[in-house]
């Protein structure tokens, strides 16, 4: 318990929360030897997990954002493409599957996740969206660009 203490202390301004959850993976003391997180089994299977689930999340997102490789989401949503919907819900429903089935989950050494982690899991698959909007966004303004630039020469004559 004195340890927790001292622990919580010399984290200053970080969430308490991380050493209890680092704790209860089996990590003993966080900032004496931050690599035990990678060799402690259960700490192993979420850091894995959450990896995983982070990269599916993000992959899915980034196929619902390819309806069109110009247009942005707004204009034109992924609904107008019911398979592309079964094709991201399928692997996210089996990748869920997988997370909730403890047999399949040691298997591939991984662990459920709880809301808290989901959230972690989509503040940090979202920002693709941003990402790729932001690519087809630049890339219509050069489209637009080269096509103002080539009727300028024509409109000249």
């Amino acid at each position: 318990m004195a340890s927790k203490m001292a622990l919580r202390w010399s984290l200053g301004g970080l969430d308490p929360r991380i050493v209890d959850d680092l704790t209860a993976l089996g990590v003993a003391d966080p900032l004496a030897s931050p690599c035990d997180v990678f060799f402690a089994p259960l700490a192993k299977a979420k850091v894995q997990t959450l990896a995983l689930s982070v990269l599916v999340c993000m992959e899915m997102l980034k196929a619902l954002s390819a309806v069109s490789v110009n247009a942005s989401m707004l204009s034109l949503p992924p609904t107008k493409n019911p398979w592309l919907l079964v094709g991201c819900a399928v692997p996210f429903g089996l990748h869920y599957a997988l997370l909730k089935a403890p047999k399949l989950a040691s298997v591939f050494g991984l662990t459920s996740l709880d809301g808290r982690d989901w959230k972690a899991v989509l503040a940090l698959a979202l920002p693709i969206l941003l990402l790729e909007e932001a690519l087809k966004a630049v890339g219509r303004f050069l489209e637009q660009k080269r096509a103002r630039e080539e009727r300028a020469p024509i409109q000249a004559l």
